[in-house]
C-alpha cells in the first residue's frame, strides 16, 4: 500500500485533509492527490499567518524570479518593497538570486536543495551567515509575494535560516568621543561634530537624522519625532520618539530653521567620519564606522539599567530580537544575583 503523505488520507475516493497547527484543526477533502497536498500546504500558511485559505488556485500562471520581484518592487511595504530604506539592498539581494538561478527560472521550481546550493555559493563568495540570511529572506519574501498574487500555486519550501553568531559590539568610549568630537571640531566641521553628538545620544539612523525637520522638534516635551525618510515612516514603517538629552536639546534648538535640521549630505559624513577615525589611528578598524553611533548609545542605555523592552521602543527595532543583541553587556538579572551573594 501507498504510504500517503502527512496530513492527508484517502477518504472513499476522494482524499482528506487534516492540518492541526498550534491546537487549531482544519479539514478540507479533495478529488485528488495532487489537489490535497496544494490544500494542505494552503491551509498550513493560514493557519501559520492568521489569514483564509483562499479558493482554487487551479489557474494560477507560475511566475519567474524576476516577475516575483517586479511584482514586489511595485508593491508598498510591508507587502512589497517599494519606499522601503531597504529596497536597493534587497533588490541586490534578488540579483544575486537571479545570477545564479537566471531571472527565467520558476519559483515552483525551486528545491530546497537548489536553495541551498545558492546559499552556499554566497557562502564562499565570503558571505556571512547574517548576510546569507537576508538573502534567504529576500527570496522567501518574493514567493510569498507570488503566492498571494496567484503567481505560485504553493509556497515554496525554504531551508532553516542559519545560525548567526554573537558578534563583538563595538561602541565608542568616552576617550574615544571626546577625541572625535574634539577633532571634527578642531577640522572646522562644527555641523559633523553636533551631528555625531545627536546620533550618539538618540541612536538615530543617519538617515533619520538627515531627514528630521524643525517640526518634528519637540522642545516642551523634549523629544524629536522621528518620521524618517521624507516623511514615509522609518526603517520599519513606523514613527517614533525618541527624548533629547540636553546636549541634543541645545544643539537642535540652533537648528529649527531651513527644511530639515542638518544640511549635511551622506557623502560628506561619510568623509569626515573617515578623516578623524584616520586622525585617531582607527583606520584599520573595519567596526568603527557612523553607525557605531547607534550601537553606543543601545550599549549605554543597556548598561545603565534600561530595560531592553524600552530600549527596542528607543531604537524602533520591529523586532525585540534585534534588541537582545546588547543584552549580555549588561545582564541585570546576574547583577542583583551578586548582590544576594554579598547580602
Amino acid at each position: 500500500m501507498t504510504k500517503m503523505p502527512a496530513g492527508i488520507r484517502p477518504r472513499g475516493d476522494k482524499f482528506l485533509v487534516d492540518v492541526t497547527v498550534n491546537g487549531t484543526r482544519k479539514t478540507a477533502t479533495c478529488d485528488t492527490l495532487a489537489e490535497a497536498k496544494d490544500k494542505r500546504d494552503e491551509i498550513k500558511v493560514a493557519l501559520r499567518t492568521g489569514k483564509a485559505v483562499k479558493g482554487p488556485r487551479a489557474n494560477v500562471s507560475t511566475w519567474t524570479i524576476k516577475q516575483a520581484l517586479d511584482k514586489t518592487l511595485s508593491l508598498q511595504k510591508p507587502e512589497g518593497w517599494r519606499g522601503a530604506a531597504y529596497e536597493k539592498q534587497a533588490t541586490l539581494n534578488i540579483e544575486d538570486a537571479m545570477s545564479f538561478f537566471g531571472p527565467d527560472k520558476k519559483l515552483d521550481e525551486l528545491s530546497r536543495d537548489q536553495i541551498n546550493a545558492w546559499l552556499n555559493s554566497c557562502e564562499a563568495k565570503g558571505n556571512s551567515n547574517s548576510t546569507i540570511n537576508r538573502k534567504l529572506s529576500s527570496l522567501s519574501k518574493i514567493a510569498t509575494v507570488a503566492y498571494e498574487n496567484e503567481g505560485l500555486l504553493a509556497p515554496v519550501k525554504f531551508p532553516r535560516q542559519r545560525k548567526e553568531p554573537v558578534g563583538r559590539i563595538r561602541q565608542i568610549s568616552n576617550h574615544e568621543e571626546e577625541c572625535l568630537l574634539h577633532w571634527l571640531t578642531f577640522a572646522g566641521d562644527k555641523d559633523m561634530a553636533e551631528a555625531v553628538t545627536v546620533l550618539i545620544d538618540t541612536g538615530m539612523r543617519r538617515s533619520e537624522l538627515l531627514n528630521l525637520r524643525p517640526s518634528d522638534v519637540d522642545l516642551a516635551n523634549g523629544v524629536a519625532l522621528i518620521y524618517g525618510i521624507e516623511g514615509k515612516g522609518t526603517k520599519n514603517g513606523g514613527v517614533r520618539s525618541v527624548p533629547m538629552t540636553q546636549r541634543v536639546r541645545d544643539i537642535l534648538e540652533q537648528r529649527l530653521s531651513g527644511s530639515t535640521c542638518f544640511s549635511l549630505s551622506e557623502s560628506h559624513m561619510r568623509h569626515a567620519w573617515d578623516r578623524a577615525r584616520a586622525s585617531m589611528r582607527l583606520s584599520e578598524d573595519k567596526d568603527f564606522t557612523l553607525h557605531v553611533c547607534r550601537h553606543t548609545c543601545a550599549s549605554r542605555l543597556i548598561q545603565r539599567g534600561v530595560h531592553l523592552t524600552v530600549v527596542q521602543k528607543w531604537l524602533g527595532h520591529s523586532n525585540i530580537s534585534t534588541t537582545m543583541r546588547y543584552s549580555h553587556l549588561y545582564p541585570s538579572d546576574l547583577m542583583d544575583a551578586v548582590k544576594v551573594l554579598e547580602g
